[in-house]
């Protein structure tokens, strides 16, 4: 029981140090640093926006995902109709000497708050925006890739937005309030709900759901300690449920999309979890 509490103790201290050193980059680690092989964006996009030639860095952020940030410069607009019509996507793939892919490097794909700023540069057809580009979870290594990474190129695409006639959504409504009964309608509400609090980003949520795992967490220990053996098997499961929230708040964090309340709010979850344990 010992080695157990141990063990619990020095994952929270890992996980809070890790919190408060997310801002600063390893500077023992090589950051890459890449040219455009041309600045002509290739696909649907090469007559609206190019590249602007300078030097760029590629950082492995957290250890977690790739994130290469380019200026793009607009060449020309485009029309509102065939932007609001449309999703524009960019992707970016790093070079190595030979001007081929590097393998084991995934793709960097424009991230969800630089779609608005596209948008704008082929709104008004002039100016330049800083676009963000990542991988996923494990796409970029930099002690393994950054000295093998010699150039990029971007590609772009242009995919048609599915559009629901306003007269085909009525029609839908009509049928679902006629065809379903008085509970179903309550669950449809309740979900519009949640498709609104996930496009607000709501990450008070997300607090909310930490702060529950930490209550689960302290009574699974307090059981543990009592010898409870079934309480064991529960220890794998509750470690990755850890890491994931873990790994979802590192991530708002470097997106700056933590306010410091929330920032304050999951400090005092953590230190309330160190706490609960040391009581025990």
């Amino acid at each position: 029981m010992k080695y157990l509490k141990t063990s619990f103790l020095t994952l929270i201290t890992i996980s809070i140090l890790t919190f408060f050193s997310s801002c600063i980059e390893d500077m023992s680690n090589e950051i890459a640093k890449v040219k455009a092989e041309r600045v002509d964006i290739s696909g649907d996009l090469v007559d609206y926006i190019q590249v602007v030639q300078n030097e760029y860095e590629v950082v492995d952020l957290k250890k977690l995902y790739g994130r290469l940030s380019i200026k793009i410069k607009a060449l020309q607009s485009m029309p509102l109709e065939k932007i609001e019509e449309n999703d524009f996507e960019l992707s970016t793939s790093l070079l190595g000497d030979n001007g081929m892919p590097i393998s084991g490097v995934e793709e960097f794909k424009i991230d969800y708050n630089s779609k608005d700023k596209l948008k704008s540069l082929l709104k008004l057809g002039s100016g330049e925006e800083i676009i963000s580009l990542e991988t996923n979870l494990g796409g970029y290594d930099e002690g393994k890739h950054a000295s093998k990474v010699k150039s990029f190129t971007v590609f772009s695409i242009i995919k048609k937005r599915k559009v629901i006639s306003t007269t085909a959504k009525n029609h839908d409504i009509y049928k679902t309030i006629n065809s379903t009964s008085k509970s179903n309608v309550i669950d449809n509400k309740l979900n519009l709900k949640l498709r609104a609090s996930d496009k607000e980003n709501d990450w008070d949520e997300m607090l909310d759901n930490y702060e529950k795992f930490i209550d689960e967490y302290i009574k699974f220990y307090n059981k543990a300690m009592e010898g409870d053996i079934s309480a064991i098997s529960k220890y794998i499961s509750l470690m990755e449920k850890a890491l994931d929230l873990q790994v979802s708040m590192l991530k708002a964090q470097n997106n700056n999309e933590l306010s410091i309340k929330q920032i304050q709010r999951m400090i005092d979850i953590q230190l309330r979890m160190t706490n609960g344990i040391l009581e025990l």
